[in-house]
């Protein structure tokens, strides 16, 4: 575990994209700037995690403390690697091991991928965002298009 990836920068960005390309759910694209920047600025709050075999970074999360939270941000992966040794998973017992040593008592695991989280006991909790437009018209189709892009209505494993 280390708050600062400075002298790591192009392996974790490598892994990041790695997974970003990867990744069915695309939000926002982060840069090299973004995980340097973090650590600078939310010293206190960062963690990166990362997992070496055979002396390789093969697997990194970027991780925030916030009070008795751990929340699990981003991942990045090499996969013949990690796929190998089954990191995912390694990454899912080891943050909750240092959550219990560090006294926290909530690990937040991100917001994708579902089915391994379910599998490894997660439970889904529902994130609601809500938005009013000043145009009366325009903020009455959004109410209509809000029943039709529920996450559930994408994602299987919300479903199930």
């Amino acid at each position: 575990m280390v708050q600062d990836v400075r002298s790591q920068i192009d392996q974790v960005f490598k892994l990041y994209e790695n997974t970003y390309h990867n990744g069915s759910t695309k939000f926002e694209r982060l840069t090299k700037k973004f995980f340097l920047q973090v650590s600078d600025d939310l010293r206190e709050q960062v963690r990166f995690f990362l997992y070496y075999v055979d002396g390789s970074l093969a697997a990194f999360n970027l991780c925030f403390v916030y009070k008795d939270l751990l929340i699990d941000k981003f991942i990045g992966f090499n996969y013949d690697i990690s796929n190998r040794y089954h990191l995912y998973f390694v990454s899912w017992a080891y943050n909750v091991k240092w959550c219990i040593e560090n006294s926290l008592r909530y690990y937040h695991p991100g917001q994708t991928d579902y089915e391994p989280k379910i599998r490894l006991g997660g439970k889904i909790i529902p994130l609601y965002a809500y938005l009013k437009h000043k145009n009366i018209i325009f903020n009455m189709l959004l109410k209509l298009l809000a029943l039709f892009l529920k996450p559930d209505n994408f994602d299987k494993d919300i479903r199930k």
